[in-house]
């Protein structure tokens, strides 16, 4: 294993799943790699989350450990001998800070841009706890756009084959296209406990923030939903892949 670029805190993950269909993918799956699917179908994933306690290199960075991000992703996997890298290719990633988005951008050649965002949480990470309210919120082209759910039930590790195990397990980062040699970096955490969500509010004009490839894609509401408790984590060094 390289060196970590960065270790945080990732907090209070709000997952929406969107079923796609496979070929509608296949232009952003890196070469090396191939697309990732549960029980034949493929998904894309809208994830808001918290990112606490940031460090670069082991540095702390003034005023820009603790922000929200938004991302858009999808699954591939890679085979490497006998072990099955699953990892996951960000399509797009919003945060608050332009300095975030400006090294993320140096560091590992994705998109991330800079939205001014905003935050609500009221969830208690006990055990004991089994409610509480989040959402995330970005503005893009003088419009807010928002991602929200309400816990319905305790943290639980995902049942063995779940879609809900798909989605959360994935520990590896790729990017790259199928005509261009990409990046691999690992992501080491904790296996994360989920919980059951209800009330979710999806609102967002996805062709004006993501294109209209993914508004033709996605769907007025999810699939499936869910929130993951999150964990430190530690993000290593990306490497070229052929």
């Amino acid at each position: 294993m390289n060196r970590p670029i960065l270790t945080a805190e990732w907090r209070h993950l709000l997952m929406l799943n969107f079923r796609v269909e496979p070929q509608m993918l296949a232009p952003f799956v890196p070469r090396g790699t191939q697309l990732d699917l549960h029980d034949g179908r493929a998904y894309v994933s809208l994830v808001g989350f918290s990112f606490l306690k940031t460090r670069l290199w082991g540095l702390r960075v003034p005023c820009h450990g603790n922000f929200p991000e938004v991302n858009l992703r999808m699954y591939v996997c890679r085979k490497v001998g006998d072990e099955l890298r699953r990892g996951v290719v960000f399509l797009r990633e919003i945060v608050p800070r332009q300095a975030v988005a400006a090294v993320a951008n140096s560091l590992y050649r994705e998109d991330f841009v800079c939205r001014p965002m905003s935050r609500l949480l009221e969830l208690d990470d006990q055990e004991v706890e089994e409610s509480g309210a989040v959402e995330y919120a970005w503005r893009h082209a003088e419009k807010w756009h928002r991602m929200a759910a309400r816990r319905a039930g305790r943290w639980h590790a995902p049942q063995p084959g779940s879609l809900e195990e798909f989605i959360v397990e994935h520990y590896w980062g790729y990017n790259g296209t199928p005509a261009r040699a990409g990046h691999e970096y690992a992501v080491r955490h904790r296996p994360w406990g989920i919980a059951a969500v209800d009330d979710v509010v999806w609102q967002c004009d996805v062709a004006a923030v993501y294109g209209q490839r993914w508004a033709d894609a996605q769907a007025d509401r999810p699939e499936n939903a869910l929130l993951a408790d999150g964990s430190a984590v530690i993000v290593y060094r990306a490497r070229r892949i052929e």
